[in-house]
């Protein structure tokens, strides 16, 4: 004969079950109508990015990581050579127009002065080629900017002295620029 269960077990047994599933079914359901009815979660700074923002955002993340790390390796100043060669060429000039008045001061007739001129005149095929680089470099920062300025203001300088004429009105607008240049770029940029 089959085991017959009692009102009261049966009813004891469902009651446990339900009493068991009730409180997890109803936070089931509250979780999910308040899901439904928050608003949605802002998106992240990241995912707002199209790729190339990405590709700058995760190269400036690992330039601030590795200045953590104490890795970080300063990358060449693409202005370099520029700058070295502008750097030279006022050094090369500023000893031309020593030799030129040193020259000036003498009297045509002195062995000194025709050394001196002979100098001066041996200088000038080094000076236009170095002039012709620096004209053709295309400075990429503020820095090779201001090495050119500087190479340009001791070209009229060298000029003046080369042509036995200071500062003239042919020249007066590019020097008033070139001290502009320096003045203004050169202070920002200190």
């Amino acid at each position: 004969m089959p085991k017959s269960h009692t009102p009261d077990s049966t009813t004891t047994s469902r009651r446990s079950l339900f009493a068991a599933a009730a409180p997890a079914a109803a936070l089931a359901l509250a979780s999910a109508s308040a899901a439904a009815t928050a608003p949605e979660a802002p998106p992240t700074f990241y995912s707002t990015l199209n790729p190339e923002q990405k590709a700058a955002f995760d190269k400036l993340h690992a330039i601030v990581k590795a200045q953590a790390n104490g890795t970080w390796v300063e990358p060449p100043d693409p202005d370099a050579d520029l700058i070295a060669l502008c750097n030279r060429y006022v050094a090369f000039a500023r000893e031309f127009c020593n030799v030129g008045q040193h020259t000036h001061e003498m009297l045509c007739s002195d062995p000194e002065w025709i050394r001196c001129h002979e100098i001066t005149c041996a200088m000038v095929p080094a000076l236009h080629a170095m002039e012709a680089e620096i004209t053709d470099a295309y400075p990429q920062t503020v820095r090779g900017v201001l090495a050119k300025a500087e190479a340009a203001r001791h070209q009229l300088a060298a000029d003046a002295d080369r042509d036995d004429h200071a500062m003239d009105q042919d020249n007066a607008l590019a020097w008033s620029l070139i001290e502009d240049v320096l003045d203004v770029i050169g202070s920002a940029a200190a």
